[in-house]
């Protein structure tokens, strides 16, 4: 896709350093303004692809925010290639919590929560749905005072919304943090990403996603179903205070009607160390009605989304 040399003998404002990532869709390099020396992150995707085109759509939209990876720019590079120029930051939540041992204390979970909460708002003001939540996807600035600041990117699979409950039905996103009801293909809201935090909050304080990866499809559609959290494996979290809990089992609930709503979100006393213990009602047995009655595979695809990009 994409020739190191070639690219920095080109007329382009930037120069390419090492990789920092890949993805099934594009590399992103280290650049250097080749003027004034300020390092940016630089983007290289296929110019034609419709997961550039809806990434630039949503970032071009955006305001600036805190907590969302700024597009400062965009170039051509070549016939086939665009480069977006993104806010460099220190490192991603993956590979945070692999440096600091495999977990994080339930402050730095609580810090680089609420810095997403604060992102989420701004995407719901915006009336823009992620829908590829993840660590990787979840970039961190670190302060010198050690303060963590969590910047949401990766808009390659989001969606602009033209009303709130809009029904999705696209297999889109990472496999082990989609919602239960995205295999289901009985139709998914933006309430999928509000489940998606919740796996990268138990991802933080344990290491691991709430269950295992297993490279049979079938199998790890019944597994997002039915084997993700429960109340015990909350409890057991002993880095959780009373709160925490109740926030985790409130993202995690497997029926979306039963999650907690985007506004008991963002105002969940676990950001303030108030007290609201509230564990909310199960409903797996609808979902095992959901997962017999549909066909295994192939799974359902939106029709404005080719299942050629966006299948995990």
């Amino acid at each position: 896709m994409f020739r190191l040399e070639w690219a920095n003998q080109q007329p382009i404002p930037f120069r390419f350093g090492r990789l920092l990532g890949k993805g099934k869709f594009g590399e992103v390099y280290e650049g250097e303004n080749r003027e004034t020396g300020e390092k940016r992150a630089l983007k290289v995707l296929k110019k034609c692809s419709r997961i550039t085109a809806s990434e630039r759509t949503v970032l071009t939209q955006l305001p600036k925010h805190p907590n969302i990876v700024h597009l400062e720019g965009s170039f051509d590079l070549g016939e086939d290639l665009c480069v977006f120029v993104l806010e460099l930051c220190d490192t991603n939540l993956e590979e945070y919590i692999k440096k600091q041992g495999g977990t994080l204390e339930s402050q730095e979970a609580r810090m680089v929560m609420k810095g997403m909460t604060e992102g989420l708002r701004a995407l719901r003001e915006n009336h823009i749905f992620h829908r590829d939540l993840k660590s990787e996807n979840i970039f961190l600035i670190i302060r010198k005072d050690g303060v963590l600041v969590p910047k949401l990117g990766d808009f390659g699979l989001a969606k602009q919304l033209t009303r709130e409950d809009e029904l999705f039905y696209s297999c889109t996103g990472s496999p082990l943090y989609v919602a239960p009801e995205i295999w289901s293909q009985a139709g998914y809201t933006t309430k999928s990403d509000i489940y998606s935090c919740g796996v990268v909050l138990y991802e933080m304080l344990t290491g691991n996603p709430p269950f295992h990866y297993s490279r049979n499809k079938l199998q790890l559609r019944r597994l997002a179903l039915f084997s993700g959290i429960t109340e015990n494996d909350v409890e057991k979290l002993t880095s959780l205070d009373g709160e925490g809990k109740s926030l985790l089992r409130g993202l995690l609930q497997k029926c979306p009607q039963n999650r907690i709503g985007w506004e008991e979100f963002f105002a969940h006393p676990w950001f303030a160390g108030e007290s609201s213990e509230r564990p909310g009602p199960s409903c797996a047995a609808e979902y095992r009605k959901i997962v017999r009655a549909a066909s295994p595979l192939p799974l359902k695809f939106d029709e404005k989304q080719p299942a050629t990009e966006v299948v995990f």
